[in-house]
Parts: structure tokens; sequence; C-alpha cells
């Protein structure tokens, strides 16, 4: 049968990398942006508007859904249309995204019910053949489309955008690798194991006051942590000028916080700013 399947993008406040390690995150949704994935029967192929480089990892995920659902052998009976207006390698969630919308638009087509551990453990086996070894955070605040603060794999509340919350994105135009940068950092926390441990420990707490502050709404205390989180980002290495010089315009034109968003070494910049709520 036909189906279609939309999944939003996503960003992350606080916690980058980090998270990796056991410490709290905290992320929110991007309605405005998303993958659309559509499976039409009748009609053969997988077709997607990306660039070669991505297309190869595209595939492979694309089989490695349809062998997690065991229905490999339906797949000469329709053709799978992508669509998408997430950036790649920005930090928005593309390939979560892609993941969430493809698992739910096969399981439908092929009369699949999936519990919501189930599509979280199909998911989180796709974000394995791009990154290598995700937290698990992307796919999970994708697939409620809310905010949550995130511990670790299945562990995580659902959380309630506060008022007034206003949100920016502004890219870099250089894609990140979130499998280089992880890979980057944890030979910089080899390398500096001490310090390593001394700043996650002080960037627990900066996060944990970051949560409760966009629980209660205050947005300015929200936005310090912020600042606080892309000095700690800076320090592992996963910055880059361009987005250090987004970060700080932003901060001249009055935004509260602002930080890198997602791995890094490339994508985009969050800023938290005072007008009324709007997500871009």
């Amino acid at each position: 049968m036909r189906s279609s399947h939309r999944a939003c993008g996503k960003t992350i406040l606080l916690g980058e990398h980090w998270v990796v390690y056991g410490t709290t995150a905290l992320a929110v949704p991007i309605e405005s942006i998303e993958t659309v994935v559509d499976v039409l029967p009748g009609q053969t192929g997988f077709h997607l508007d990306v660039s070669a480089v991505h297309r190869a990892t595209a595939e492979r995920v694309y089989s490695t859904a349809l062998e997690g659902l065991q229905i490999a052998d339906m797949a000469a009976d329709w053709a799978v249309h992508v669509q998408s207006s997430i950036p790649v390698g920005e930090g928005m969630g593309s390939s979560a995204a892609f993941g969430c919308a493809l698992i739910q638009a096969l399981a439908k087509a092929t009369h699949q019910r999936l519990s919501f551990e189930s599509l979280w453990e199909r998911v989180l086996e796709l974000e394995t053949v791009v990154h290598g070894a995700p937290s698990g955070l992307d796919h999970t605040v994708i697939t409620h489309g809310a905010p949550i603060a995130f511990y670790g794999p299945q562990k995580y509340d659902v959380l309630h955008w506060p008022t007034d919350c206003s949100l920016l994105l502004a890219s870099s135009g250089q894609p990140g690798s979130t499998r280089q940068a992880v890979e980057n950092v944890a030979q910089w926390r080899k390398d500096n194991l001490d310090h390593f441990e001394q700043l996650q420990r002080t960037m627990s707490d900066v996060i944990e006051v970051g949560v409760d502050s966009f629980q209660r709404g205050e947005l300015q205390a929200l936005g310090q942590a912020m600042n606080e989180s892309h000095t700690a980002l800076q320090t592992l290495g996963v910055s880059l000028p361009i987005l250090d010089r987004l970060v700080q315009c932003a901060l001249d034109a009055g935004a509260w916080g602002a930080k890198l968003t997602g791995a890094g070494l490339g994508g985009a910049v969050l800023a938290l700013v005072p007008k009324p709520c709007i997500t871009q």
C-alpha cells in the first residue's frame, strides 16, 4: 500500500558531546524543517536529491532499514521517494529525521505496527550506519516532536516549550561530520583526561541549571548556560572561526545566548533571542 511519513528537524540547546559521556543534554524539535518519505507501490527505485557523497550513505541506511524490518525481499514492489528541507551536516538532525520517516513509512506500507521501543531501536540502528556511535538523542527528540532532557539511551524527560522562547539558527555554510567530531573529542579526552573530567563536571552543573531555566522560562539564565557551553565546545576543539564569529554577531545584536549546535566542525549556530516565539 502507498504510505507517507514526515519527521521534523532538531537542535541541541545544551549538552553536545558531553551527552556521549553521561551528561544531560537539552534538545528541541524544529517543526519548520522536515523530511518526508513516500513509499509508492507499482514503481521501483530509491529516489532522493542529495550529493553523491551522501547518497551512498543513504542507500546503506535504506538497505539496513529493509533488513531490520525483514522486508528486503519486498523492495522490488515499490519505489521510495525522499524529500527534505533539513540541511545535511548542520547539526539539525537530517539523518535521524530520514531514519524516523523511513522506518515508519516502510512499516506502514508493509502493515507492521511498531511500538515506540521498537521504532527507537530500528532508527538507532540506522543512525549507527551514519554516525558510528550516536547517543540516541537526535531521533528521540525527533520521534517525540517535543523538547527533551536526555540522560542516556531511553532515559529522558519530555518537556514543554517555555513562554516567549525564540530560537534563531544561522548556517555557517560549512557542513560538519558528526562521526569525525565525536572521534576528535574522544581523542582529546584521551590526551587530556584530567582536564576533560574537570570540564565535564563543570558543564554538568551548567547544563542542569540550563535545563531548569528552560522549564521555568528563565531565558536569560538559559542564555548564559548556552554561552558557557559554547566556550567549553571551543576548548574541545569542535568549533571553528566562522562559528565563533556567528556567535559573537548574535550576542552583539542582543541575543541572550548563542552557541554552535550539533557536533561542530561546521554546521550552524543557535541563538536565543528576546522576541515572540519563532523557530527558523
